[in-house]
């Protein structure tokens, strides 16, 4: 009786099938099970993670309404060994390294409040770097910019945000002595709209566009904040400027050569909106000018989809009755 011969390749190729599976049936969600406490990090160690074993690959990580601090001083660069990490309601990511740090998380989801807050060591003028990508799910997420008793704090975004929530941009602290300042660097596509500024948080804030501001939703500016736009497509043409008041305290800095198109203009809160046009600052030479504009830039307000509809078939009609009267007169003469 002949015994069948049984190839390794088969055998191999099961082990590896296993093998796989078991790494897969190793990874996990895992949440944090308490506060950072001053001093401590758990953003590259096991401090407030079950069984005291820090982020790894493989693994999903989430904050709850607890804060997970980065290293105190000074670093150079760190990066967030999890697949993911998300922050979640009063939950947040909170910067503490010295001036010149640069954060990657490359799957860094902010949910129903979550929020990444710059509140460096002592110190003014600490700058950092957040990199990697954004996700705003939910109600959306915050960045959040300088500590109450410092001033010159900036956080530089040139990671990618995108996603359904809103994004809200402010202030670390209420009544910050010091100007807070963050940078928008990445291709963002989040279709929540923007919100500059919030409550008590807008003092001294400034919000600096180099990207975009989303592909879709409005763009709010609230009392006391100022938004630097410093180029003309940093708002889509299909997107509203919202100011909170007239006299809000704050400006809308247009650092950009030529003209932004935008969907809509209000000024007082999106109560009511501007009728289509140029607007600029005093002396910009813009149709409407305003001094809570700034720069040499200007943004024209398209008119609604509608209006353009009733303008050409306006223009058709004239033309065609235009045409059909010379046509008339033709014939009798």
């Amino acid at each position: 009786m002949k015994i069948p011969f049984l190839s390794a390749r088969p055998c191999a190729s099961l082990f590896v099938v296993l093998s796989s599976l078991s790494f897969s049936a190793l990874a996990a969600d895992i949440s944090m099970t308490g506060n950072n406490a001053s001093g401590t990090s758990g953003f590259n160690t096991g401090t407030n993670w079950p069984e005291n074993l820090p982020p790894t690959a493989g693994n999903n990580y989430f904050t709850g309404d607890y804060t997970l601090r980065t290293p105190n001083g000074s670093i150079e660069s760190l990066t967030f060994e999890g697949d993911s990490l998300t922050v979640s309601g009063v939950g947040r990511l909170l910067y503490k390294g010295g001036n010149g740090g640069v954060i990657t998380v490359n799957d860094l989801r902010l949910v129903d409040g979550g929020a990444f807050e710059q509140g460096g060591g002592a110190g003014d003028g600490i700058s950092m770097v957040l990199d990697g990508t954004i996700t705003l799910g939910g109600t959306g997420g915050a960045i959040r910019t300088g500590a109450g008793n410092a001033s010159g704090r900036t956080t530089m975004v040139v990671a990618s945000i995108g996603g359904t929530g809103p994004l809200t941009l402010l202030s670390h602290e209420a009544g910050g002595g010091g100007l807070g300042t963050t940078i928008l660097q990445g291709s963002n596509t989040y279709t929540g709209g923007t919100v500059v500024g919030a409550g008590d948080f807008t003092k001294n804030f400034r919000l600096i566009v180099q990207s975009n501001l989303g592909i879709g939703g409005d763009v709010r500016v609230l009392h006391g904040a100022t938004l630097q736009l410093d180029i003309h497509t940093a708002i889509a043409a299909d997107q509203n400027l919202i100011v909170e008041e007239l006299s809000f305290d704050g400006t809308v800095d247009l650092n950009f050569t030529g003209i932004a198109l935008i969907g809509g203009l209000s000024l007082d809160g999106g109560m009511t909106f501007e009728e289509p046009g140029t607007y600029g600052a005093i002396d910009s030479g813009a149709m409407f000018e305003n001094a809570l504009f700034t720069g040499t830039g200007i943004l024209q307000v398209v008119p609604e989809p509608s209006t353009w509809v009733l303008l050409v078939v306006g223009a058709t009609a004239v033309l065609f009755f235009g045409r059909r009267r010379a046509a008339h007169g033709r014939r009798n003469g």
